[in-house]
């Protein structure tokens, strides 16, 4: 129901070109991939800032499995092509502590933009590069102005594990580093 609510007003605010004011976050809404199609192509409208936050668990067997099977196979969001960004805890909740990476994913996360840490909550937000396809470059996903993160199962475990201290502390840090990019990307031309 809140997607739904939410996703129209989102849409409206863009078409006219105001930045709204609300920040919509959403945590495992049990929903299929389909329904982030009409905000695939929304830009956010001052480039940076998105307009709704959703938290989808890795994890997630309702809505990954169940849910699959209740809707007749429709794709739940899961893995699917409706991620923007992967959110996952860094070891032992230290974002310092040096780790071996696949060249490539360490090359990912030389790229400016692509790979956010957040130190305080000890957790890392990759940008996911050619998942929509409205997404080519770190760039791209941080434009969209609706982000759905798929979020590791030490963070988020199942379908009710959320809302823990632990994430009122990531969600504040998460605003803080948004509010501290806000206009800091040049609009495409």
């Amino acid at each position: 129901m809140a997607l739904h609510a939410s996703k129209e007003r989102v849409k409206k605010a863009i078409d006219l070109g105001k930045d709204n004011p609300n920040l919509y976050l959403l945590l495992n809404p049990a929903v299929t991939a389909k329904e982030y199609k009409p905000l695939d192509t929304l830009l956010s409208v001052d480039r940076q800032k998105p307009s709704m936050v959703v938290l989808q668990s890795k994890g997630d067997f309702a809505v990954k499995e169940a849910f699959n099977f209740l809707k007749d196979g429709e794709q739940a969001v899961g893995n699917s092509w409706a991620i923007t960004h992967d959110i996952d805890k860094c070891p032992r909740g230290n974002c310092e502590t040096p780790i071996l990476l696949h060249s490539s994913l360490a090359q990912h996360d030389a790229i400016p933009g692509c790979m956010m840490q957040l130190n305080r909550s000890g957790w890392r937000i990759r940008a996911r590069v050619q998942a929509r396809r409205t997404i080519q470059s770190c760039d791209d996903a941080n434009m969209q102005a609706v982000w759905v993160l798929a979020v590791s199962d030490d963070i988020i475990f199942g379908h009710n594990g959320i809302l823990t201290p632990s994430h009122a502390g990531a969600l504040a840090e998460i605003l803080s580093l948004i509010d501290y990019h806000r206009n800091q990307i040049p609009e495409a031309i």
